[in-house]
């Protein structure tokens, strides 16, 4: 293991007792690290039930395993991410803190539902609130482990105040249901290993040698999870890199980093420097710009690999034209012997694939988009998941409402409703009310036994648990008559419809290989807890379209970070403070030290938004990178009026062809975009990202116009008039 190990590496691997800390620079072999590390201490006799490594990702953690296995053979370490290691601490110990160990899992879809459904219970209109922003207060209060009283008496603002009286409902709709959401995995895992000393004391002498890979990745609630379970051994191993922080927005905090040291002290610090994965030319241009970033640990990234090529700085007239020529640099990546599945193509927003996909449709160009519609939250296959929780929880709620009535039994929301009151009144679940055990409600003969009819199929499902979970999911679509009624009723979705029952039926087989003891409840989990990589297929030869974020951990031979514009890259939302801009320049460097061999930026003069056009000024980063490693390309088209340019000097044309290559100069200073449609308090306007609002103030601030949102949707915003491209609506 340390013979092609670096000294830094070969450092990491060998430490054994006592806090140590790898920061390790992107592309620096960390995986090889950790797992060798792991791999080492078992062949030194430390038994594999006593390690614990926790990664981000269920695809980062069967990678780990698979490595580790390769190395030492079959383990039972525990390998996973935080909230599958929750949900396995808390599923042995539930009973501890009010729930049975079969508790459902809700994901963020069933949590909007859950919500929803509490705030039409208690009568408050969506217009002052909505289900998706009440779920993200709430989720932002569950990581800064506030209690509903707690951030009740802190909440400012009507849309606050609002949230919390919803909070407090949801929790207890929650826990009557036995149910939990993602945030709760993590906070009452904490909450149990604090107020229940025997069962600290289980998990941290159990845990001998924890390892934590993307440190900088974790939240306070998560770091705190880690140093509870270290607290008797500390023998803890977190592995991560400060200039890769890029999920501030959900939590993580680079304080995290920072306080290692203070909270272990005598740590040992390993520094990863050398890079593996880049060329020259992509790692010294990703760390000129990482380089204008104040908050970071200092390092310095070096390589042995080629020069390489320059990086190609393309700039487009528009949105169009620049995914025109990102398909036309797949083809020519293709020609120099580039498979397909070597190019990715990077975005901040998801809204930025879509010319890019019709771009490659168009041409014929196959590729593979990760973060679309996740197969798991697709209809029939929530429908079939729906039934299958049932099972294993008739308390659920969300999944309950969503089935009773599908396919279509005559259960009306009058009817529903009245399932609802019952239940409350009698303090049984709904499944108990539909099958005719409530003592307080009367329904119509014909919904009644529509009621009976569900409540048989769910009891026939159960009846043969313990069998495979495939197995399980093809009684469900056969018992329900979901397949029939989907063939009854064609359409044009008929035939991906029943692929996709066929597809989780394939998933349910695969689990019940891997996870033979797993049954119906741990396939249930898994689900719950996959991400968007998790069902991505690197192998499949097509291009891989994905957001910045979801590329992280990745690499590919080509990259292309296509949009480096100003309200862009950085985003809009984050110009105001230095340090939401310093994020997005690590954001930014992510996607470029994710290339291997050959880097694209891109960027376009103008670009459409909310149903316009407005002119965009390149993104400040592009000043950042040396000009030397650059080329810059742009089409020899006209551009139309207004458009701006990425000005250079020094220029040399390498011909007539479609292209002209040009060295780069420093940008001259562009005006700011015209603001010339003056906009005021009280105005109603519609902003392409958070839809429709109205003006509760505007302000000028230096050579910027701020203006202050309600928005129907996202709630309270501020924006940057000038980069806005606010459309204003009628009253």
């Amino acid at each position: 293991m340390l013979e092609n190990a670096t000294p830094a590496q070969a450092a990491a691997i060998e430490h054994r007792d006592g806090p140590l800390m790898i920061l390790a620079g992107a592309g620096s072999g960390k995986t090889l690290a950790i797992t060798a590390r792991i791999a080492r201490l078992i062949g030194q006799g430390v038994k594999p039930y006593n390690i614990l490594a926790i990664t981000f990702t269920n695809k980062a953690a069967s990678e780990m395993r698979e490595r580790v296995e390769a190395l030492v053979g079959k383990t039972d370490a525990w390998i996973s991410t935080f909230h599958a290691m929750c949900a396995r601490i808390l599923r042995a110990h539930a009973d501890k803190i009010g729930f049975t160990r079969d508790f459902t899992i809700y994901d963020s879809d069933d949590t909007r539902a859950c919500i929803k459904s509490v705030m039409e219970e208690m009568r408050l209109g969506l217009t002052t609130l909505s289900p998706r922003g009440c779920a993200e207060i709430i989720s932002t209060a569950k990581r800064k482990m506030l209690p509903p009283e707690q951030f009740a008496a802190g909440a400012f603002g009507p849309i606050e105040k609002a949230a919390a009286k919803v909070y407090a409902k949801y929790e207890q709709a929650l826990h009557s249901k036995n149910c939990m959401d993602f945030d709760d995995l993590l906070l009452f895992a904490h909450r149990l290993l604090n107020e229940r000393p025997d069962v600290l004391r289980k998990y941290a002498e159990r845990f001998k040698y924890i390892s934590v890979d993307e440190f900088q990745d974790t939240n306070s609630l998560q770091y705190m999870l880690a140093r509870q379970l270290a607290c008797k051994h500390k023998n803890i191993c977190v592995v991560g890199d400060p200039d890769q922080t890029i999920y501030t927005w959900r939590g993580a905090t680079l304080r995290n980093v920072f306080d290692f040291e203070r909270d272990f002290p005598g740590a040992k610090v390993v520094l990863l420097e050398q890079n593996f994965r880049s060329t020259k030319k992509i790692l010294r241009a990703a760390s000129s710009l990482i380089s204008h970033n104040e908050e970071r640990k200092e390092k310095r990234l070096v390589t042995n690999n080629p020069e390489g090529e320059n990086i190609i700085l393309l700039e487009a007239d528009d949105e169009l034209a620049e995914a025109e020529h990102i398909v036309r640099l797949v083809r020519e990546f293709r020609d120099e012997g580039f498979a397909l599945h070597d190019v990715a193509v990077l975005y901040r927003v998801n809204a930025q694939s879509r010319p890019i996909e019709e771009a490659l449709l168009q041409e014929g160009v196959p590729y593979a988009l990760v973060g679309a519609v996740e197969f798991y939250r697709r209809k029939e296959i929530k429908d079939i998941l729906a039934y299958l929780r049932l099972v294993v929880n008739p308390a659920d709620i969300v999944s309950f409402m969503r089935v009773v009535n599908i396919p279509p039994r005559g259960i009306g929301a009058v009817t529903v409703g009245k399932i609802s009151d019952a239940a409350s009144r009698e303090g049984i679940t709904l499944a108990d009310v539909a099958a005719g055990k409530s003592k307080s409600a009367s329904f119509f003969p014909k919904q009644a036994q529509a009621m009976k009819e569900f409540a048989d199929v769910i009891e026939k499902i159960r009846a043969v648990q313990g069998k495979p979970v495939a197995e399980m999911a093809m009684e469900a679509v056969r018992l329900s008559g979901y397949q029939a009624d989907i063939e009854k009723n064609k359409d044009e979705r008929t035939e991906d419809r029943i692929a996709n029952i066929d597809q989780l039926i394939n998933a349910a087989a695969e689990y019940d290989r891997g996870e033979p003891q797993g049954g119906l409840q741990g396939f249930l989990e898994h689900v719950a807890l996959v991400s968007d990589v998790d069902q991505w297929d690197e192998k499949a030869d097509k291009v891989t379209l994905m957001t910045l974020h979801s590329s992280k951990g990745l690499e590919f031979p080509v990259v292309i970070v296509s949009g480096l514009e100003e309200g862009l890259l950085p985003h809009i939302l984050t110009m105001e403070r230095s340090g939401d801009t310093e994020e997005e320049r690590r954001l930014c460097f992510v996607g470029m030290t994710r290339a291997m061999k050959r880097l694209v930026l891109t960027y376009a003069n103008r670009r459409a938004a909310a149903g316009r056009y407005a002119d965009r000024l390149p993104s400040r980063f592009l000043s950042e990178i040396p000009s030397d490693v650059l080329s810059m390309r742009r089409p020899l088209t006209t551009r139309p009026p207004g458009g701006r340019m990425f000005r250079t000097a020094g220029r040399r044309d390498y011909g007539d062809d479609e292209f002209a290559d040009k060295t780069q100069e420093p940008a001259q200073s562009p005006e700011l975009l015209p603001s010339d449609i003056r906009f005021k308090p009280g105005e109603r306007v519609r902003h392409g990202h958070f839809g429709a609002g109205k003006i509760l103030s505007v302000q000028k601030r230096g050579k910027l116009t701020h203006a202050r949102i309600f928005f129907d949707e996202a709630g309270e915003r501020t924006v940057v008039l000038e980069y806005a491209n606010l459309e204003r609506l009628e009253d």
